[in-house]
C-alpha cells in the first residue's frame, strides 16, 4: 500500500483525448464551479493547498498508446526507471483518473484498460475489414461454398453461394482492434487518450520529486474530469485507493466514475468466443457438402438444422452459465464489501501516511459541508463511510447495469450474427450479378423472393444479435445470481437448459413467422422483432432511470447542505488570492470552499 517499490502499490490518474501540451504559465482551475460555504479558515486553507498545483510540471500525462504498448509493459514487474518517466509530459489537464493497485496482475490491467479504451479502434478496424471483405466476397474474388437456404415454409431448401469470410475475418478484426488498438493508433498517428499513471508521470528515481508528486495527488484529481476504477478483490482494502475515490467524490460529486472490475472483460470475451464457435459450427453444418456427407433427407434438412442449432448452443450456454455464476458471486462480494466498508480498517504499508490521508479525508468532509465545521475527525470519517455505502453502490449500478452486464456488451457477444448477415448479403449480390446462377438457385421464386430472402435473413440476424441474444444473457445472468450460492454442477446444467430453450424457441418463432406463405410474412416477422426489441428495452432500461433518480436526489442533498446558490469563480484567480479570501475573517470562521 506504500508509494515505493513499483512506483506505489495503488492509485493512478489518467485522461481521455487531451493532447500532450507544453508547460503553461498558469494552471487552470478545476472544472466544476465553486460553492460558497462557511467553514473554519484552517480547514479551508489546508484543503485549498491540497487541491492547488504549485509546480506546473507535476501535472503530467502519458499517451494511452504508450501505456498499453507491448501489452501494458509499464505495468510489468521490476523497479521503475527513467524510461518510464520519459513517457510523460506536462499537460493542461486530464479527463480520467486511473485508480488501481499494484497487486493486480499486468494481464488483468491490460485487458481491462484495452477493453475500456480500445472500442473506437476496434469499431474502425472491424468496419474497414468487413467493408473490404464484403466487396471481395460479392465480386467473387474470395472462395465460397454452397449453403442450403429456404425461401418459404414449403421449400425443401435451395442452394445458394455463400462464404464465411465476413464471420471469420470480422471476429479476428474485433480482437485485433481490442488488443492492438493502441498500436494501430500509433501507426496512423491518431490521437489517443492522455492518462496519468504513477509509474510514468511521477518521477520514481528522485525521492524528493516523488514525494512532491504524491502530495499533489488531490490537485491532480481536481483537474480530472472522470475516474476509472480498476476494481480487484483488494481495492477497498488499500488506503491509497480509498483516498483516491474519496477525493474524487468530494471534488466532483457529479463527476463521471467508471467502475470496471478486472474480471468483467473475461466474462464478455468468454461469451463472445462461445457464441461465435456455435455460429461457425452451424454455418459449416448448413453447407451442402456437409449435408450430403451426413445424408440428410432434403425434406428434413430445415428441421435437422434447428436440432443442430439447439445441440450446439446447449454446451456453450451451459459453460457461459458457469462463468456468469462466478461473476454473480463477485458482484455479491463487491456489494457486501461496500456495505461493510470502513476507512479505519484499510491497510497502509507506511503507517506514517495513514494519519495524513485520514486527516485529509476529514478536512475535505468539513470543507465540502458533508459534516459541520466543528465536527471531530471521527465524525467526519464516519460520514465518509456513509457516503461510500450510499454513493459507490449507485455508481456500481450505473456502470454495470441492472443485470450486471451492460447492453452494449451483450450485443458484442452475439456480434457474429451481424457478420453472418454480411456474408449472406455478399452471396445475394454475387448471385444477382450472374443471371444463370440466379435462375438455377432460386428456381421459380424470382427476384421478389430473392430480396425477400435477403430482408428476412438480415432482420433475423439483427434480432438475434441485438434483442434475443441480450435477453438470453439477461435471463442467464439473473438465474446465475439467484443460484450463485449453490456449487452443484447440476445447477449450471439446469440454467443452461432453461436459457438454451428460451433462446431456441425465440429464434425458432421469429424464423417461422418469416417463413409463412403469405404476403404479410414480412410484416408479421417485423412485428415479432419489434416485440423483442421492446422487451430488451424494458430489461436494460431501469439502470438509467435509477441513475437519474439518484443523481437528482444527490443534487437535492447538496442544495440542502450548501443552502445558497453556486457563485461564479474566475479561472484566472491565483492561489494567493484564494488564501487572502480564506483569511479575511478568522474570528467569524468565514471562507470559500474550492470547487464541489
Amino acid at each position: 500500500d506504500g508509494r515505493g517499490g513499483n512506483g506505489r502499490c495503488e492509485g493512478g490518474v489518467g485522461g481521455f483525448p487531451v493532447r500532450l501540451a507544453p508547460p503553461v504559465a498558469t494552471m487552470s482551475r478545476p472544472s466544476p464551479q465553486p460553492v460558497a460555504v462557511r467553514t473554519h479558515s484552517g480547514a479551508a486553507r489546508h484543503a485549498s493547498r491540497c487541491i492547488t498545483i504549485e509546480d506546473r510540471n507535476l501535472l503530467r500525462g502519458s499517451s494511452m498508446s504508450d501505456v498499453l504498448s507491448c501489452f501494458g509493459w509499464p505495468f510489468g514487474g521490476g523497479d521503475p526507471t527513467e524510461a518510464h518517466f520519459e513517457l510523460s509530459a506536462p499537460v493542461v489537464g486530464v479527463d480520467a483518473f486511473l485508480s488501481h493497485n499494484w497487486s493486480t496482475t499486468r494481464c488483468d490491467k491490460f485487458l481491462a484498460l484495452a477493453f475500456f479504451f480500445n472500442w473506437p479502434a476496434a469499431a474502425i478496424t472491424v468496419s474497414a475489414v468487413e467493408a473490404a471483405t464484403l466487396a471481395l466476397s460479392a465480386s467473387g474474388r474470395l472462395p465460397y461454398v454452397e449453403h442450403m437456404r429456404f425461401a418459404s415454409s414449403r421449400d425443401h431448401g435451395v442452394c445458394m453461394e455463400m462464404s464465411m469470410w465476413c464471420q471469420a475475418l470480422g471476429l479476428v478484426a474485433l480482437f485485433v482492434g481490442l488488443f492492438l488498438g493502441q498500436d494501430i493508433a500509433k501507426l496512423f498517428k491518431l490521437r489517443t487518450p492522455t492518462v496519468f499513471l504513477d509509474r510514468t508521470c511521477v518521477c520514481q528515481t528522485d525521492p524528493v520529486r516523488k514525494r512532491k508528486g504524491i502530495e499533489a495527488l488531490a490537485a491532480i484529481l481536481s483537474n480530472s474530469r472522470s475516474i476509472v476504477v480498476l476494481y480487484s478483490d483488494v481495492y477497498l482494502q488499500k488506503l491509497w485507493t480509498v483516498y483516491e475515490v474519496a477525493t474524487f467524490l468530494f471534488l466532483h460529486p457529479q463527476g463521471k466514475l467508471k467502475w470496471l472490475p478486472v474480471i468483467f472483460p473475461k466474462v464478455v470475451f468468454s461469451g463472445l468466443v462461445l457464441v461465435s464457435l456455435s455460429r461457425l459450427c452451424l454455418s459449416l453444418f448448413s453447407t451442402k457438402l456437409v449435408q450430403d456427407t451426413v445424408m440428410v433427407d432434403a425434406r428434413h434438412v430445415r428441421y435437422a438444422s434447428w436440432l443442430v442449432r439447439w445441440a450446439l448452443m446447449l454446451p456453450c450456454i451451459t459453460a457461459f452459465s458457469l462463468i456468469l455464476r462466478q461473476w454473480a458471486k463477485q458482484q455479491a462480494l463487491m456489494k457486501r464489501r461496500l456495505r461493510k466498508f470502513t476507512i479505519a480498517e484499510a491497510s497502509c504499508l507506511e503507517e506514517n501516511d495513514r494519519e495524513i490521508i485520514m486527516g485529509n479525508v476529514a478536512v475535505f468532509a468539513k470543507y465540502f459541508r458533508h459534516v459541520e465545521p466543528t465536527a471531530t475527525e471521527e465524525e467526519a470519517l464516519a460520514e465518509f463511510d456513509k457516503m461510500i455505502h450510499t454513493e459507490l453502490p449507485r455508481l456500481l449500478l450505473s456502470s454495470l447495469g441492472p443485470i450486471g452486464i451492460p447492453y452494449r456488451y451483450s450485443v458484442v457477444m452475439f456480434s457474429v450474427y451481424l457478420f453472418y448477415a454480411l456474408d449472406h448479403t455478399a452471396g445475394i449480390i454475387r448471385d444477382g450479378w450472374d443471371t444463370e446462377i440466379r435462375a438455377e438457385t432460386f428456381h421459380s421464386h424470382g427476384i421478389r423472393k430473392r430480396w425477400h430472402l435477403w430482408y428476412r435473413d438480415t432482420l433475423f440476424c439483427i434480432a438475434v444479435a441485438c434483442f434475443v441474444g441480450p435477453l438470453a444473457v439477461a435471463l442467464c445472468s439473473w438465474l446465475s445470481s439467484v443460484w450463485r450460492k449453490s456449487c452443484s454442477g447440476a445447477v449450471s446444467a439446469t440454467i443452461g437448459l432453461i436459457v438454451t430453450t428460451f433462446y431456441f424457441l425465440s429464434v425458432f418463432a421469429i424464423s417461422e413467422l418469416f417463413h409463412i406463405d403469405s404476403s404479410w410474412s414480412l410484416a408479421i416477422g417485423t412485428a415479432a422483432v419489434l416485440a423483442y426489441m421492446a422487451c430488451a428495452l424494458l430489461v436494460y432500461r431501469p439502470c438509467r432511470r435509477c441513475r437519474d433518480r439518484c443523481c437528482s436526489s444527490a443534487r437535492r442533498r447538496r442544495r440542502r447542505r450548501v443552502g445558497r446558490r453556486p457563485t461564479n469563480f474566475s479561472a484566472s484567480s491565483t492561489s494567493s488570492e484564494s488564501s487572502n479570501s480564506l483569511s479575511d475573517d478568522d474570528s467569524a470562521s468565514d471562507g470559500f470552499a474550492a470547487p464541489a
